[in-house]
């Protein structure tokens, strides 16, 4: 298994196509060139890890949840959609009237229920297929209830049916009691008699009079746990496979809503689950996925449960009175507040209190008499800004007035960095009170790779961070190898600093395939299979091996790439139409390109059109519509040009150093619904913000952009006044990111090595201090041929961690990483 240093390839070629790899072209080495050391002191832990570091964030979003997690195969079963009869046919002859009403209904917060008057008596079928189908299984039994009610003219017959794709019967059960005259739940079991994975549920109706049915449900009996109204079986097991140490619920955005009245109330999923109040998705409207809903089945009951079931923390999140910011972002006033705090006061009682108390006591009668020991809850998704806080203020006094244990989680807002990120820590370090800080981040692959060292700066005096969302994203936002790899290698400083980074989760954590609204996403899965992506083996392999305490180490590289800071140039827009005209590139009082023909420009998305000049990009709905011009060697030079923005919801975008792979940076004009000016690095497809202001941009009127280029230098001037003035620092490329943690507890060394480049690596590992380690270590490795491999319901284990044993521990000792790849040696001590 040990390769000698011949085998490994001439370092000038080795760091080229490293640069290639990340998007660097011009890169410059600094060192010899020699093998990696890594040198780790057995006798020095620096702190302890977090035992929650790592843990699980559920929204539903991608129909996580209704279809996915909670096993309902019934879609729409309570006819409380906008289209009242989604997801049901039914089959009737003309005799039979047929209508959604809500006269004298099941219970006030679901008031929606299917009415039939048969006059003629023929076969009635009331058929649903779930979501894209039910699955069943020759022998699987399924336990079905329904709501319903006759009055006395009603005769005739019921039975519920199981159909295959073919709408052939392939399991059958009359119901033999007589419909009374008021609501009541009729229940029985049907046991599927083949195998089908487009299978549909009947009512079949046979008979005369009037009827009406309501909360129409099917379950399979073969639940996580056999529990009832539970859980998709297959798909908790690879959460629990996780072993989380925490799990974050019900959101995400779902929490804010789109509106206020959209907004989650977790009093609406406990309870009966026939009067949980149904609510439309807020994530409807993002790519409108036709009748989103959550039908609450899965609340917050069962989501403390599945926490208890899995291992992990339960950690609530709650909504503090503000509405998606990115949508109609309403806010309750400040004197009418008060509810909101009281419901939070509540979940906590719901989750701790004694089985007596009010909320207790529904704890208890669900099912749970003990409490679920609840530690953590969080005030608001990703809310910013003043408004927010003067609501997590009145939150925090209050939780922690009647639960002074409790540990208060806050947000930093929507991203990593900006003018909203800053405010939020200022006030922490100015003041305001929390116990955790929430920091989402979905970034590129480059991003990844040079922010491991994100935390090591972070004051230790103040609040710990939850990096409570992150997930990088790559070209097309797919999750492959790469994208994994680079995640793996910011979780090494994930640990390095698991002194102050107490909770992290990767997200989304689950998406339908056919249903899926955003990618990358940990889980993906349909109504028979289930895959972990290349991001879920690395989350899996880190909690598997996180120990208990971090050990000193060093890695010691004498090679370093180092990019310069050149490129091409380019105009691009975002939802919006613009022209671009006088376009000039001159460097050192050289002209490099002025009003290029159109055969020089690489037009990229969008519909583009050159002539006389100009330049225009026509369509309005595209996002990201981009041309390059010009070398990626280009260097210290001043882009001019003019720009008009035509129409649609944004300003415009000048792009320059701008790599081979079209990484580099862009100064965003008008951006974020023309409200801001900002200069942004890309890398993978991803954009972060670097400086930000103010600002947007008129309809039909030219503007003046100069961007002046001096090294790491760059001024960007519009109509001659100076927006930004900034040095953006050449990215210094690492090969190496290693994390050496230990278990106390059990006698146990973990070495993470990854290695992020397109050559192998030869690791000397070099031990120091008195324990020593067995020889015999056990060993995972996590690559692939190809970085850009994924996993897919066909081929679920395409990319797939691979173990075996490694025989040659000693205190100094060889290793070779491959490329791509997270390397985890287990050694234990002797």
């Amino acid at each position: 298994m040990i390769r000698n240093l011949s085998t490994i390839i001439n370092l000038k070629l080795l760091s080229l196509a490293l640069a290639m790899s990340i998007g660097i072209l011009n890169v410059s080495l600094a060192g010899d060139g020699a093998d990696i050391d890594l040198t780790v002191d057995l006798d020095r832990p620096l702190h302890s890890v977090s035992p929650l570091l790592y843990g699980l964030f559920f929204e539903d979003i991608n129909f996580a949840a209704d279809g996915g997690l909670y096993a309902e195969q019934v879609q729409n079963r309570s006819f409380e959609f906008d289209e009242a009869l989604f997801g049901w046919e039914i089959t009737r002859d003309a005799g039979c009237r047929v209508e959604v009403t809500d006269i004298e209904p099941l219970n006030t917060v679901n008031i929606h229920y299917l009415s039939l008057s048969i006059a003629n008596k023929n076969d009635v079928l009331i058929k649903n297929s779930g979501f894209g189908g039910i699955v069943t299984q020759k022998g699987l039994s399924f336990n079905f209830s329904f709501y319903a009610r006759a009055n006395n003219t009603f005769l005739g017959n019921i039975s519920v049916n199981l159909v295959d794709r073919n709408g052939d019967n392939i399991g059958s059960v009359q119901i033999g009691k007589k419909l009374s005259a008021n609501w009541e739940r009729y229940t029985g079991t049907i046991t599927a008699e083949a195998d089908e994975n487009l299978a549909g549920l009947v009512l079949l109706v046979n008979g005369i009079g009037n009827l009406e049915f309501d909360m129409i449900s099917l379950f399979p009996s073969n639940t996580w746990r056999s529990q009832d109204n539970g859980l998709r079986a297959d798909l908790v097991q690879m959460l629990y496979d996780l072993k989380p140490g925490f799990f974050r619920f019900p959101g995400g955005c779902v929490v804010e809503g789109y509106d206020l009245t959209n907004s989650y109330n977790w009093k609406n999923s406990i309870g009966n689950i026939s009067a949980r109040k149904v609510n439309w998705n807020r994530w409807r409207s993002w790519n409108r996925p036709p009748q989103y809903y959550q039908s609450l089945g899965l609340g917050f009951y069962e989501y403390f449960r599945l926490s208890e079931d899995i291992g992990a923390e339960p950690l609530p999140i709650i909504n503090c009175g503000m509405a998606c910011q990115y949508e109609t972002g309403q806010l309750v006033p400040l004197d009418q507040l008060d509810p909101y705090v009281q419901d939070a006061l509540d979940l906590i009682e719901f989750a701790n209190g004694p089985a007596d108390s009010t909320w207790g006591a529904k704890r208890a009668e669900a099912g749970h008499p003990e409490p679920f020991n609840l530690k953590y809850i969080g005030v608001g998704n990703e809310q910013w800004g003043e408004e927010y806080f003067k609501r997590y203020d009145i939150f925090y006094k209050a939780i922690k007035s009647a639960y002074p244990d409790m540990n208060i989680i806050s947000t930093s807002g929507p991203s990593s960095d900006g003018k909203w990120y800053d405010l939020a820590w200022n006030k922490f370090k100015s003041g305001t009170p929390a116990d955790l800080v929430d920091e989402h981040y979905y970034r590129s692959p480059g991003w990844f790779l040079q922010n491991d060292n994100r935390y090591d700066s972070y004051d230790r005096t103040g609040p710990k961070v939850f990096a409570g969302e992150y997930a990088a994203h790559g070209n097309g936002k797919r999750n492959t190898l790469y994208t994994a790899i680079t995640e793996a290698a910011f979780m090494t400083g994930l640990e390095r600093n698991s002194d102050i980074v107490e909770m992290a989760a990767y997200a989304p954590l689950m998406a339908k395939d056919g249903f899926t609204q955003w990618t990358p996403d940990l889980i993906f899965f349909d109504n028979t299979r289930v895959f972990g992506t290349p991001s879920y083996y690395v989350q899996k392999l880190f909690s598997e091996c996180k120990g208990t305490e971090y050990l000193s180490s060093k890695i010691d590289d004498k090679q370093t790439l180092i990019a310069k800071p050149a490129g091409k140039v380019g105009l691009s827009t975002w939802r919006t139409a613009a022209e671009f005209k006088d376009v000039k590139v001159v460097s050192s009082g050289k002209e490099l390109i002025s009003s290029p023909a159109a055969s020089h420009w690489h037009a990229g998305p969008g519909k583009w059109s050159f002539g006389n000049n100009s330049y225009i990009q026509a369509d309005s709905s595209v996002d990201g519509a981009v041309c390059f011009v010009g070398d990626a060697g280009w260097e210290n030079y001043t882009l001019t040009l003019k720009a008009k923005k035509i129409s649609g919801q944004e300003g415009f975008i000048i792009c320059f150093r701008r790599d081979n792979n079209d990484d580099g940076l862009q100064w965003n004009i008008g951006g974020w619904g023309n409200t801001r000016h900002a200069v942004q690095a890309v890398d993978g497809g991803s954009s972060s913000v670097l400086t930000e202001r103010d600002g947007s941009v008129d309809s039909d009127k030219w503007y003046n952009v100069k961007i002046e280029l001096n090294g790491e230098n760059v001024k960007c001037f519009l109509d001659g006044n100076l927006i930004h003035d900034l040095d953006i620092p050449v990215r210094v490329s690492k090969r190496l990111y290693a994390s050496c943690t230990r278990d106390s507890e059990n006698g146990i060394v973990y070495i993470k090595a990854v290695n992020p480049t397109a050559e192998p690596l030869n690791l000397k590992v070099n031990l120091r201090g008195s324990i020593k380690l067995a020889s015999q270590a056990s060993v995972v490795l996590f690559t692939a041929d190809d970085r850009e491999m994924e996993n897919s319901l066909e081929m679920p284990q395409n990319v797939y961690p691979e173990s075996f044993t490694f025989d040659g521990v000693s205190d100094n000792f060889e290793y070779p990483l491959k490329p791509y790849s997270l390397t985890v040696i287990k050694a234990r001590e002797r």
